[in-house]
């Protein structure tokens, strides 16, 4: 069973850090689901200089990777019964909880702009925040499973350039590095949006207008 206090809490910091983003690439956000009916997307994100420039957001955290055994295990880091499992080994497929939660997203979006269609010329993005188990960014389709509505999916990426400078190193001269023993002057620590556009996006979306320096796949 997923400890849904640690789930709802990690929910509420990737949107603290999200909004946290915005504000820091100077951007405006307005709140589209205030109702609660969990229909709408999250924000309506755009430039302070030119409301026209901009984006709606729907922020998914995915805290899991599906169920097993007939749905007593969740395969995510927060089902802390699934360490204790006895079974052996298990297969799951990430990738289909995903292309789950990308399509419920789609639902939201549909609901905003038939109710709403000043919003229906803006893309529309997903900002996604996966647990351990359920990140399969990488092997997300480039297509977005053949949904063209949706603009694209991006997650924020953390120390692109330290890491890469740190796999030079083999394990004994990290930990030298570690203790001062070599000394290295290695790229500053970063944060980015990693943006995974959809190539038949009906609405293309150009994250350089919006973000500095985003990884574009």
């Amino acid at each position: 069973m997923l400890n849904q206090k640690a789930v709802d809490e990690k929910n509420k910091e990737f949107l603290n850090e999200l909004e946290n983003f915005f504000e820091n690439y100077n951007l405006d956000f307005m709140k589209l689901d205030e109702d609660k009916s969990g229909k709408r997307p999250d924000y309506f994100v755009h430039s302070k200089i030119d409301k026209t420039l901009g984006f709606i957001c729907e922020c998914k955290y995915v805290a899991s990777a599906g169920c097993i055994d007939y749905g007593q295990y969740h395969i995510s880091m927060y089902d802390l019964n699934l360490g204790r499992r006895n079974k052996g080994l298990f297969e799951f497929h990430s990738l289909l909880k995903i292309q789950s939660v990308i399509t419920d997203a789609l639902y939201q979006y549909n609901g905003l702009i038939n109710d709403k269609s000043e919003y229906r010329s803006y893309p529309f993005v997903i900002a996604a925040e996966l647990d351990f188990f359920a990140d399969c960014f990488e092997a997300i389709p480039r297509d977005l499973f053949g949904l063209k509505e949706i603009s694209a999916i991006m997650k924020i990426e953390k120390n692109v350039e330290l890491n890469k400078a740190l796999w030079k190193y083999s394990l004994e001269e990290l930990e030298k590095i570690a203790t001062g023993q070599i000394l290295v002057n290695p790229p500053p620590e970063s944060t980015r949006f990693k943006v995974l556009l959809n190539n038949l996006a009906i609405i293309p979306f150009y994250p350089t207008m919006f973000f500095d320096n985003p990884i574009i796949c």
